[in-house]
């Protein structure tokens, strides 16, 4: 008897260890790590293409006719990689819109990181892609004098 509750008590011992034993939880990250945002925009009465392409260091390419260079001001970066890592960018992505009601509207496919949001910005469309929307507006502003 004395052997069986010694063998009982081994066997628990070995499934323990010094530090309280269990599953420890892996390093925990607060910020996502930076993504590349992408704003195509065609269409319009005069039928402009641009794209406006900020890297995760911060930098920004614009091509225009000459291709236009900078750096986004660091709080205004921040704010961008805010929107581009948002849950709910993720949402707009997966949604399809209805076909626009809008002439000479603007169209635009911007994509974040591995999601591709693409919409008509006509404000009498039924389907608003709200945080996508605020992306390409804070895209504009940061990379424009």
């Amino acid at each position: 008897m004395f052997r069986v509750g010694l063998a009982v008590l081994l066997l628990l011992t070995g499934c323990s260890s010094a530090d309280g034993g269990g599953i420890q939880p892996g390093p925990q990250t607060s910020a996502k790590e930076p993504v590349t945002v992408v704003v195509a925009r065609t269409g319009g009465f005069a039928g402009v293409m641009d794209t406006i392409t900020v890297l995760p260091d911060g930098s920004w390419t614009h091509p225009t006719g000459l291709t236009v260079t900078g750096k986004v001001d660091p709080a205004k970066f921040a704010a961008l990689q805010q929107l581009a890592t948002d849950p709910r960018l993720a949402t707009e992505a997966a949604t399809t819109a209805a076909p626009t009601q809008c002439r000479d509207a603007f169209d635009y496919t911007v994509t974040a990181g591995t999601l591709t949001v693409t919409f008509t910005d006509c404000p009498s469309d039924a389907y608003q892609p709200l945080v996508t929307k605020q992306l390409v507006d804070l895209v504009q502003k940061a990379v424009s004098p």
